[in-house]
């Protein structure tokens, strides 16, 4: 069991089996900019996994990990929960 933080390579094992498939070359580059590049972002395992549940597509998950990392381009990609008054 990793208690610490991922390297890429664990995320993209993780998104792999998640949302049981392979990432594109595309889509790997993407998470390893997020994790290897300042400034880095650290997740933990439980992280990953809670982010997996939130969103139904592969695309949707990596852009709101890179809008994490870069909040000032914003992204639509964000699940947002919304209250009704």
């Amino acid at each position: 069991m990793l208690l610490g933080y991922l390297q890429c390579a664990d995320l993209v094992a993780m998104l792999d089996h998640y949302f049981q498939t392979k990432l594109s070359e595309s889509q790997i580059d993407r998470d390893k900019d997020a994790i290897n590049d300042p400034p880095k972002l650290k997740f933990t395992p439980a992280e990953v996994e809670q982010m997996a549940c939130e969103h139904d597509e592969i695309d949707d998950m990596i852009a709101a990990i890179e809008g994490m990392k870069y909040p000032e381009r914003g992204s639509a990609h964000v699940n947002q929960i919304v209250y009704n008054s």
